[in-house]
């Protein structure tokens, strides 16, 4: 049997610059394996069984706000794409 699971897809809109430094160089860490970058946004594996540990320093309030968010709704990735839809859940950010 094959194993699968949600995504949360979202508008790379809902990062903040700082956000989005600070998810390139996790994706760029090579010890670091629970983010993932490509051309049109990020990865995020969260961790199904403690909400804490997808948490990192640095990451906006909407950020933490989003992964809080698809812990609890049962989703076990997050997808930031920029062609991605806004939810007017979360707050946005222009640059």
């Amino acid at each position: 049997m094959c194993e699968t699971y949600n995504v949360l897809a979202l508008s790379t809109a809902h990062l903040s610059p700082e956000d989005l430094d600070i998810l390139q160089k996790e994706a760029e860490d090579p010890d670091e394996w629970m983010v993932m970058s490509r051309e049109p946004g990020f990865f995020i594996k969260l961790y199904c069984d403690d909400t804490e540990k997808n948490l990192r320093d640095g990451y906006s309030d909407t950020i933490i706000e989003i992964i809080k968010y698809a812990c609890t709704k049962g989703f076990q990735m997050i997808e930031f794409d920029r062609d991605a839809a806004v939810c007017g859940k979360f707050p946005t950010y222009d640059f």
